[in-house]
């Protein structure tokens, strides 16, 4: 239920309580943080559902914090009140004693309104109703007291495991009646607040660093977006200080140990505190899971540091309640800038072969597009690798027989009208185990001067960890073509079907460049169509 107020949508547009108050803005005062503890209940629903009895309660322990503004008039402010519900941001307003050791907050005060629905949410105390095995408002309840003690830490008082501090739906339109003080399955009892403590870390006075550019792609709870910043990376003996990471904090260190060519930044550091405490976490893929872990750099040994690890700005060391979080990370001395090639770099049009999963569902399909090749020395240019970036570029070097692209490559940035700008990558990862490849190698005839791929898919991806692919391409091969402006040299009866650049099926030749395949679904001939 706690969903439906946020995504239902309706047209109806009913007029609130005129003596509905909710304090959405945080009030002038000192605010102050605490360490939350004691208990909290939520009610999960079984799977299967048993109708007889089709939820069960469960205890957890409270973690994370509050905020609470001592105000004047003796007035007191409490936000995120109930410890689950942190979706709702609005303060509930208390009184002070007068000799300063008892907080009296009324019930029944208000945290959200949805005009659309004429729905709120509610602050109320609950009472266990074991026929129902559920919770139900106590309305003889009308206000409950926070003790202040000599230690200045806040105790709750009066609630227990049937009695419990919650929130719950008031609907006041006849549309959603049937919700009307419907506990929104959370709940504490027994909250301790304890004067939060933790400093941010400090990095030492003499400490030399260098100046890196962050990259990475960020999720900030609605969309994935490219994010860069400036960090300083410092090494005092062993002990590795990075700043920056935290955009919100942007002077807050994280302290790790250098070991070789790694550096391993301890999970759960305190960063500092905006509008919250925030901490910097890790996790990492294992299997098809993220698993809470430290956060490793590795350096390749020239100039640039790199992570696959999930790097998460969170309020709670304890869990995941993140503000938001990047998808790796990169730092090299200097800003990222797409290949650029010699104005006199001679290229030649070659086809691109591939399988990919684009196809309906998710199946293989066979692939086709156009890209351009240039050679220069050892050297060999591949342009329009992805239609998103057709004028960007990678590079390999030809040894031997092999052609070796060192991976990620920089693309560019793309620029989607919906979802934002975003930074694109060449990459390759091990089929095997997912993990991202420094580089990936190619067979190489240098009579033909053609090149094949069938180990690694190689990728284009929104960052450097591998992850947020946008585009795999599996058993790649670039082959020249001869060219021909006769559409018709190409008909014949092995000819199967006619594609355009993109790979797109064609029901015959148009303008432009024509992909004609043969039967065995090999490429025959490049065109460019008349018509």
């Amino acid at each position: 239920m706690c969903c439906l107020l946020l995504a239902l949508s309706a047209i109806a547009q009913i007029k609130a309580p005129d003596d509905m108050v909710i304090i959405s803005e945080q009030p002038a005062g000192e605010l102050r943080f605490y360490e939350r503890s004691g208990y909290m209940v939520r009610e999960i629903e079984k799977e299967p559902a048993d109708e007889n009895d089709p939820y069960e309660i469960v205890v957890e322990r409270q973690t994370g914090t509050i905020n609470i503004v001592f105000a004047d008039n003796n007035k007191v402010y409490f936000q995120h009140l109930v410890s689950w519900l942190t979706v709702y941001d609005g303060w509930i307003e208390g009184t002070l004693s007068d000799d300063g050791k008892t907080i009296t907050v009324p019930m029944m005060q208000y945290l959200e309104y949805t005009n659309t629905f004429d729905m709120a949410v509610q602050v109320a105390m609950f009472k266990y109703d074991s026929a129902e095995n559920t919770y139900a408002v106590d309305e003889s309840i009308d206000e409950i007291t926070f003790t202040i003690n000599d230690d200045e830490t806040i105790t709750m008082n009066g609630t227990s495991r049937q009695r419990i501090l919650g929130v719950m739906n008031r609907c006041f339109g006849d549309t959603w009646a049937y919700l009307d003080k419907e506990w929104l399955q959370c709940g504490d009892y027994g909250s301790v607040f304890t004067p939060f403590s933790e400093e941010a870390l400090v990095a030492p006075d003499d400490l030399v660093t260098q100046d890196l550019f962050l990259t990475s792609a960020e999720f900030d709870g609605a969309q994935w977006k490219g994010y860069s910043s400036m960090v300083k990376l410092g090494f005092d003996g062993d002990e590795a200080w990075m700043q920056g990471v935290c955009k919100y904090l942007p002077t807050a260190w994280v302290k790790g140990t250098r070991s070789g060519n790694t550096i391993t930044f301890p999970n759960s550091q305190f960063l500092g505190t905006y509008e919250a405490p925030v901490y910097f976490k890790g996790a990492r893929i294992v299997g098809n899971n993220a698993e809470e872990s430290d956060v490793e750099l590795t350096f390749d040994g020239i100039d640039t540091y790199r992570t696959t690890d999930f790097v998460y700005l969170t309020t709670n060391k304890d869990k995941y309640d993140y503000i938001n979080y990047y998808m790796g990370l990169t730092l090299t001395p200097n800003e990222e800038q797409p290949i650029s090639v010699s104005e006199t770099l001679s290229t030649v049009p070659y086809v691109f072969n591939y399988r990919s999963n684009i196809g309906d569902n998710g199946a293989m399909e066979d692939g086709s597009s156009i890209v351009n090749v240039g050679f220069d020395g050892n050297n060999v240019y591949v342009q329009g690798l992805w239609n998103g970036l057709p004028e960007a570029w990678i590079v390999g070097v030809v040894s031997g027989d092999k052609l070796t692209f060192h991976l990620p490559q920089y693309l560019g940035e793309y620029n989607d009208e919906y979802l934002g700008k975003y930074p694109i990558y060449f990459t390759a990862l091990d089929d095997h185990t997912g993990i991202l490849m420094d580089a990936v190698t190619f067979d190489y005839d240098s009579e033909t001067k053609t090149f094949k791929n069938h180990d690694y898919p190689i990728s284009i991806g929104i960052n450097k960890t591998g992850y947020l692919g946008l585009q795999d391409y599996y058993k790649g091969e670039f082959l020249t073509q001869e060219l021909s402006v006769d559409a018709a040299d190409a008909v014949g009866s092995v000819v199967e079907t006619i594609f355009d650049a993109q790979g797109r099926k064609l029901n015959g030749y148009t303008r432009g460049l024509n992909i004609v395949k043969s039967s065995d679904g090999s490429v025959r001939k490049v065109v460019v169509g008349a018509k």
